[in-house]
C-alpha cells in the first residue's frame, strides 16, 4: 500500500473516529473511542467504554473530530454486552463520514490495517493515535491478532472497534 493511499484512509478514519465520555467534560470523563458506522448518526464502540454509564444512567457524550459535541444514547436492541459492542445513536444532520461494518474471516490474514483512536485515559493529552499493522493470526469467530496495529496493551474488542482492514 503506498503511502499517499495509506494517508487517505488514516485521514478518512480520523473523521469518523469521535471521543466517548460521561458528563459533557469530555476531558475529564473520557471512556474511550466510538466510530461512526452510518451517516444519520450511529456509533459502535465497546460497552465496557459505556457500561458504568448505561448502569448508572449517566449522560454519554461523544466529541467528534472538528469539536463539536453530542449527547448519545444507547441502542440496547443493536448493543450486546457479552460480545463487548455498545451501539450509540447520537442526533446530527448530514454526516458525510461513515465506516460500514464489515467482517474480517481467515481469507484476511496477512491484509494490511490501520487502527485509529484515542490512546488510554491517562494519555488523553496526546491525542488521536494511528498505527499499520497486519492481519497475522485468526482464531475461531471472536480472536483476532493484529501484528503492530496498537502499541502498548489493548483488548481484542478495542482492535475490532478501531481497525479498519484495507482490501
Amino acid at each position: 500500500m503506498d503511502n499517499e493511499f495509506k494517508r487517505f484512509v488514516q485521514d478518512e478514519l480520523e473523521r469518523i473516529t469521535v471521543k466517548i465520555a460521561t458528563g459533557a467534560d469530555i476531558s475529564a470523563n473520557f471512556q474511550g473511542t466510538g466510530f461512526f458506522v452510518t451517516p444519520d448518526g450511529y456509533i459502535v464502540t465497546a460497552w465496557h467504554c459505556i457500561k458504568d454509564a448505561f448502569n448508572y444512567k449517566e449522560e454519554i457524550y461523544v466529541e467528534c473530530h472538528d469539536g463539536k459535541r453530542f449527547p448519545a444514547q444507547v441502542v440496547k436492541d443493536k448493543s450486546v454486552e457479552s460480545l463487548d459492542i455498545a451501539v450509540l445513536k447520537v442526533n446530527c444532520e448530514n454526516r458525510k463520514n461513515c465506516i460500514p461494518l464489515g467482517t474480517v474471516s481467515k481469507q484476511h490474514r496477512n491484509h494490511e490495517v490501520i487502527s485509529v483512536g484515542f490512546p488510554g485515559i491517562d494519555k488523553i493529552e496526546t491525542g488521536i493515535g494511528s498505527f499499520e499493522g497486519q492481519i497475522s493470526r485468526l482464531v475461531g469467530s471472536d480472536d483476532i491478532e493484529i501484528l503492530n496495529a496498537i502499541l502498548g496493551p489493548a483488548k481484542v474488542a478495542d482492535l475490532f472497534i478501531i481497525t479498519r482492514v484495507i482490501v
